[in-house]
C-alpha cells in the first residue's frame, strides 16, 4: 500500500492510462461500512484511493472534533487486504487549506438563537 501525504504525491502516483480509479473519502475510524465501499471500489477499478482526513470544518463543537476517534495505525491494518490496489491519501490541513481555515460568518435568521448554543471551531455567528 502506498501512503501519500500531499496532493502532489498523489498526482505523481496516479499515472493510470486507460485504467479506472475508485475513490473512497473518509474521516478515518474505519468500520465495516467503509470496508464494503473499498471492496466494491477494488472490484470495479484497477486502483483505489482511500483518503483519511478529519475535516475540522465539519464539526460545530470543538469538543466533538477533539473527541473524534483517530487511530491511523488501526485504519492502515484494516486496509491491508486491499494493499496491492490501494493508495492511502492522508493529507495535512495545510495541503487542503493552503491559505488556512477561514472563519465564516453566518446569518441564520430564526435559527440564530439555536445556533448560538452550538458554536463550533472556525465558525462565528453575527
Amino acid at each position: 500500500m502506498l501512503i501519500v501525504h500531499s496532493a502532489e504525491e498523489l498526482q505523481n502516483n496516479l499515472k493510470l492510462k486507460n485504467k479506472s480509479l475508485g475513490l473512497v473519502p473518509t474521516m478515518g475510524a474505519l468500520h465495516q461500512g467503509h470496508l464494503s465501499l473499498i471492496k466494491r471500489a477494488a472490484n470495479e477499478n484497477k486502483k483505489v484511493v482511500v483518503s483519511i482526513y478529519v475535516n475540522p470544518t465539519q464539526f460545530n463543537r470543538s469538543d466533538d472534533l477533539d473527541n473524534y476517534p483517530k487511530n491511523i495505525e488501526n485504519d492502515i491494518a484494516l486496509l491491508k487486504p486491499f494493499e496491492k490496489q490501494l493508495i492511502l491519501y492522508v493529507p495535512s490541513h495545510n495541503d487542503l487549506y493552503p491559505e488556512g481555515i477561514r472563519v465564516k460568518n453566518l446569518i441564520l435568521g430564526a435559527l440564530q438563537p439555536i445556533w448560538k448554543v452550538l458554536p463550533g471551531p472556525g465558525i462565528s455567528t453575527v
